[in-house]
């Protein structure tokens, strides 16, 4: 192969000082061919090989009709199940006999996927103006919440202009999930973007028509009209995806960032408060091409976008529902548990993503934990004290309190125990009595009496309360009054009690 400097001279001496080609291979050393390519302006000695015919594959060419087929066929496939290079060998492994290598399936299916793309493939590059437009996804994942793995839904959000990113997890996709994502995006950025894109997810699109045409769920325009952002929505199949490839990427930037290992928290809550954290670290991240760190351009967006509505969303699900006479609502295949003054009429039941809340009219009389799986109950105790204490007997059964019992504080089990040695006859339904104090003065401080009342041997109910009220009134020291200031008082003599007309009393049959 010539160096540069030979090639320089072969120019020069052809160009410059006339020579042949004949006269400078004599002399410089070099074949005329190589001297032909060198004035050319060509790279002698870098000839690439042409194969004259195709090269026979005696293996792969008897099943190549059929990968063919196979990865043609894909075009109408889903995106995501779609033939890869190691699922056709497979193929041909056990369905064909095929002895041959695996790489020569994968030159094969690259060398098939190169032909038969489009020349209209392509991309632009975009720029947004601040504050414009953000893009909107859900993904998956897998995480470990109190112990148990499970799978995530996986909120994600992203502005196009400062790529500022928020993702949260959720145990599910359902709409008020993706709505609560939102209010919680929206605050975590402190604005609101004035366009929003979206695949044709069913928690927002009922129906969708020819070209750009939509029918929204009702329930996503209320939202819409909440914040007054824009929506624009990509259109179906794998040309969509690319319609928003910013938070395409973000689902497997986080997953691949935030979600290795595979995240443990005690909680949702706390697993969202950790991810929250991590987008905050990522906005001093400074992307390759872009002027300043996420942050930075997130905070010239703010001035660009839509304000935060002074109260957010109500990002929840209303059903009606029916107590039954076990004073129980049964809302996705759980039950959560009502007082019995609410019982007999219809309720509103309000799903929050973590949160059941039923309400009779505008009074709230019940809040839970939401539940996920199927057949689950949510029993508050507090909603079973007065029909127990009508029905003492059903106490040591009461699923309610038993349930209780595994989480209440010790000292309640060592009173009882106390109690019903001191008073076994009304034991039940002064303990009862004594519970629903916990009603009106909270668990802590009825814990903190119950001590007190245990160190006194007080068995009844009003001293309990006695002892609640004494820890919860405020302390007012005495104040000595001066008497050099105030000499009439000085003046007043107080004789002490006779105490013996008590005796008299006594004395005479006053008992």
């Amino acid at each position: 192969m010539l160096t540069v400097e030979e090639i320089e001279a072969i120019r020069r001496a052809y160009y410059h000082e006339q020579r042949s080609v004949r006269c400078i291979a004599r002399e410089l050393g070099h074949g005329r061919r190589v001297v032909r390519e060198a004035i050319r302006g060509e790279r002698p000695g870098r000839r690439q090989y042409r194969l004259g015919q195709a090269k026979r594959r005696p293996v792969l060419d008897p099943v190549s009709g059929i990968i063919d087929a196979w990865l043609a066929a894909d075009a109408a496939a889903p995106r995501k199940q779609r033939h890869t290079a190691k699922r056709v060998y497979d193929r041909l492994r056990d369905e064909h006999g095929y002895r041959g290598s695996e790489r020569q399936v994968r030159a094969f299916v690259a060398a098939w996927k190169r032909a038969h793309r489009s020349d209209a493939e392509g991309f632009v590059p975009l720029a947004y103006p601040p504050g414009l437009e953000a893009q909107c996804d859900w993904g998956e994942a897998q995480v470990v919440i109190a112990g148990v793995e499970q799978s995530a839904s996986l909120f994600c959000l992203r502005m196009c202009s400062s790529l500022a990113a928020f993702v949260c997890v959720f145990p599910t996709a359902r709409q008020e999930c993706f709505f609560a994502g939102h209010a919680a995006a929206f605050a975590f950025l402190g604005l609101v973007p004035r366009r929003i894109a979206y695949d044709n997810l069913s928690s927002a699109v009922t129906a969708v028509l020819a070209g750009r045409g939509r029918v929204l769920h009702e329930a996503f325009l209320a939202l819409r009209a909440h914040y007054l952002f824009e929506t624009r929505f990509c259109q179906p199949g794998e040309d969509g995806a690319h319609e928003k490839g910013l938070v395409e990427s973000l689902v497997g930037y986080s997953r691949r960032n935030f979600l290795v290992p595979v995240p443990q928290a005690a909680s949702w809550e706390a697993l969202n408060a950790a991810l929250a954290e991590r987008c905050r670290q990522d906005q001093e991240r400074t992307v390759a091409g872009r002027p300043a760190s996420i942050g930075t351009m997130l905070a010239a967006e703010r001035g660009q976008s839509l304000p935060l509505p002074r109260v957010p969303y109500p990002c929840c699900r209303t059903v009606a529902v029916r107590p039954t006479r076990l004073g129980l609502v049964t809302f996705e295949h759980n039950r959560y548990s009502v007082p019995p003054r609410a019982a007999g009429g219809t309720l509103l039941l309000r799903a929050f993503p973590w949160q059941v809340v039923i309400v009779d009219g505008q009074t709230e009389v019940a809040r839970h934990r939401r539940q996920y799986g199927q057949g689950q109950e949510q029993l508050d105790p507090r909603h079973y004290l007065a029909v127990l204490e009508r029905k003492p007997g059903a106490f040591a059964q009461a699923r309610p309190i038993l349930q209780w019992k595994a989480s209440w504080p010790p000292v309640f089990s060592a009173y009882l125990a106390a109690l019903q040695d001191a008073d076994p006859e009304q034991a039940t339904r002064t303990f009862l009595r004594i519970l629903q104090l916990g009603l009106r003065h909270g668990e802590e401080a009825l814990a903190m009496a119950l001590e007190a009342a245990l160190a006194r041997a007080c068995w009844q109910a009003d001293g309990v309360e006695v002892l609640l009220r004494q820890a919860q009134e405020p302390v007012v020291p005495a104040t000595p009054v001066d008497l050099q200031t105030t000499p009439a008082l000085a003046a007043v003599v107080i004789a002490p009690p006779d105490l013996r007309v008590f005796a008299a009393l006594t004395d005479g049959g006053c008992r």
